[in-house]
């Protein structure tokens, strides 16, 4: 009761501090809107009808009428916000210029305002009607000047911090940090060439290792994936992206017995971090060149695919024993944004004028393009949370594309907590990763108590949530640019309409479907994975009682006793590739 307590108290200061951050970090809209609501509510309870009072507008007067004050206090905000929008997407060199006309812009206000207190009369009230009408100007009528004014200064504030912030450098953008780096680098290299002395060349190569120890210091002791890869980890480029996976045959082991001669593995790369195409290639050429008929000859295989926040570390209980009893290839890989697969930045992608990686769509061609150089011909998929969302659009897009544009077959999807509606993060939480400060705030937090707190949920047993396994699932969080990547998937990774659902499961109505579901699973309701089963004719529902939403992880014996059965079934059918 006392950790459950502390835990909700800890979320609570969490998501309070997001809120807190979000408005430090939109503080020049935040006025904005403040200053448009207050002046209209003032002017309203001031004169109610005056507003929206066609008469009133045409017998305006500057010295009885107040209709003007929300009208220029709505006018400033305007272009206030449109200014302050175009310094946040621009160089910090443009703060200058919003600051000049916020300054502009308030003063102003202020002179008009000053200018038609001074002038301003009420005029005699003859009846009783307007005298109490009067009386309720007699307070509303100077909040609405006082008001007007305050906000006018409160502009000037905040523009005033802005651009000190800038001025100062405290405004970084999360996608110029190593490019600025990268640049002074430059810049101090030049400096010291020219002078071409040796000892001007050793104080080179310690300013170069201060700057890199400066940018790692930045990002949080980030760490190439090298450092992190397992010994039987594997690598392949594949669509631009160098993909990490783990492969076991069919007779073979989760652990691999030796490297190959040209295998890709961490040892091959440098201490840059980078994996050379060269040996990418060579390597999965060597790995395909042997072992049994149904994996090296490219006949069977299953492919698993990971949900948000996993990886090929979800699938280790899964992976020797279906292979195993299949006697087929079994692969798991890190999709784009997750595990060790490369995390291309968005101005790699742009100036290369490729899909975006992290798009699902992008993902189809990714899974296609790793089973032909796999040499797989047929496969089942076996896609948890959204790779199950992944694995359905793998098996449209192949029973709608001919065999010439797509060679690999797909027999058959297996689901696990999969629902097409749900969204897998969180509407609060994809605004935070949008703003440098939001993302700022949740690095350490995903890292500690909160990646904690959130991981528990999908867990129906929080025991079998050990230390060990935690920390499977925030070894990722400590790859270089895993910070980036999560935003970039969190931008991509929107829930399906009604309209694209029904399309793409009337798309795979004939296709054999598996739908297993943890009874007590948190994020994923049963009635949801029901509901998606009865839309698939040649599906079947299994349900694994006293399991939460990770079923590879908590309950990995009564998936592969569900999953099976329907494997073996499609593999030994007698239907010709």
């Amino acid at each position: 009761m006392m950790e459950s307590g502390r835990r909700v108290v800890v979320t609570l200061f969490f998501m309070l501090a997001m809120l807190g951050s979000l408005m430090v970090s939109s503080g020049p809209l935040f006025v904005s809107v403040t200053d448009i609501t207050v002046l209209l509510l003032s002017a309203m309870l001031g004169c109610s009808s005056c507003l929206f009072s066609l008469s009133e507008w045409r017998a305006y007067s500057f010295r009885s009428s107040v209709i003007d004050i929300p009208l220029l206090s709505l006018i400033r905000s305007v272009i206030i916000i449109c200014k302050c929008a175009y310094s946040l997407c621009s160089s910090p060199s443009s703060y200058r210029p919003y600051f000049g006309i916020t300054v502009i812009c308030g003063v102003s206000t202020a002179i008009f305002l000053t200018a038609k207190a001074a002038l301003f009369s009420f005029g005699v009230p003859p009846t009783v009607l307007e005298e109490v009408q009067h009386m309720r100007n007699s307070w509303a009528l100077p909040f609405l000047f006082l008001s007007s004014m305050a906000f006018g200064l409160a502009h000037i504030i905040m523009a005033h911090r802005a651009r000190y912030q800038a001025s100062r450098k405290l405004l970084f953008r999360w996608e110029d940090e190593e490019a600025s780096l990268t640049s002074e680098l430059r810049y101090l290299l030049q400096a010291t060439v020219d002078k071409k002395h040796l000892k001007s060349l050793k104080k080179l190569s310690k300013m170069s290792q201060l700057l890199d120890g400066k940018y790692h210091k930045r990002r949080g002791s980030d760490l190439p994936a090298s450092s992190l890869a397992d010994a039987d980890s594997l690598f392949m480029d594949c669509n631009n992206v160098l993909v990490h996976y783990k492969l076991v045959e069919g007779h073979g082991n989760y652990q691999r017995r030796g490297p190959r001669e040209h295998d890709t593995s961490p040892k091959d790369v440098g201490s840059t971090g980078r994996y050379p195409v060269e040996q990418v290639l060579s390597g999965c050429d060597n790995i395909l060149g042997g072992g049994s008929a149904e994996s090296g000859n490219g006949k069977n295989g299953v492919i698993l695919i990971h949900g948000f926040g996993g990886g090929v570390f979800s699938w280790r209980h899964v992976m020797n024993p279906l292979a195993r009893q299949t006697r087929s290839t079994v692969v798991a890989f890190d999709r784009p944004g997750w595990g060790l697969t490369s995390r291309p930045s968005r101005s790699e992608w742009q100036q290369k004028r490729i899909p975006n990686p992290y798009e699902l769509k992008s993902q189809v061609d990714l899974l296609f393009s790793f089973c032909d150089r796999l040499l797989l011909r047929s496969v089942v998929l076996v896609g948890h949370d959204d790779g199950g969302l992944l694995a359905l659009m793998a098996a449209a897009k192949a029973s709608k594309t001919n065999k010439v544009a797509v060679q690999v077959a797909v027999k058959g999807v297996v689901l696990v907590g999969v629902s097409l509606s749900r969204e897998v993060v969180p509407s609060f939480t994809r605004i935070l990763l949008h703003t440098s400060l939001g993302r700022q705030m949740l690095r350490p937090l995903l890292r500690s108590e909160i990646g904690h707190v959130t991981n528990r949920r999908a867990w129906h047993d929080a025991s079998k949530l050990t230390a060990d396994v935690l920390e499977l699932y925030k070894a990722p969080l400590r790859v270089e640019g895993w910070d980036q990547a999560l935003a970039e998937v969190t931008r991509s990774s929107v829930a399906c309409t009604a309209r694209a659902a029904a399309e793409l499961l009337q798309t795979v109505e004939d296709l054999p479907a598996l739908l297993v579901a943890g009874l007590h699973d948190m994020l994923v309701p049963l009635k949801a994975a029901q509901s998606l089963a009865t839309k698939l004719p040649q599906s079947k529902f299994i349900t694994i009682p006293g399991c939460g939403h990770l079923p590879p992880e908590e309950c990995p014996g009564a998936l592969l006793a569900a999953m099976l059965p329907f494997i073996l079934s499609i593999f030994d059918a007698k239907d010709p590739l």
